[in-house]
């Protein structure tokens, strides 16, 4: 490794370049990583919800029909699901 940096310059139409530092970047990565493995976080999962399923999360109470394409709101709403699940507060299908 030589120590040199990588730098991304980014055009903006109204200040003129913006540069952007990759450490700097990587830094916060790692700070948000170390915070997640603080408060106990084992992983962060990616789960495709289609439009179908955000319908499903709206039509069983999980999800406000405005929201059903907001990312965020969706997001809130899968951790809920997940929250109520390791909390004991939903029943299987089958078992209901």
């Amino acid at each position: 490794m030589t120590g040199i940096q990588s730098v991304d310059i980014e055009m903006t139409k109204d200040d003129g370049p913006k540069v952007t530092s990759n450490a700097s970047t990587a830094a916060e990565r790692q700070r948000r990583y170390r915070d997640r493995k603080r408060q106990g976080v084992l992983c962060m999962a990616r789960v495709p919800i289609y439009a179908l399923d955000a319908e499903v999360f709206v039509k069983r109470g999980r999800l406000r029909p405005e929201d059903e394409g907001n990312r965020e709101k969706i997001s809130e709403a899968v951790e809920a699901l997940v929250d109520d699940f390791t909390e004991g507060n939903l029943v299987p299908a089958g078992d209901a």
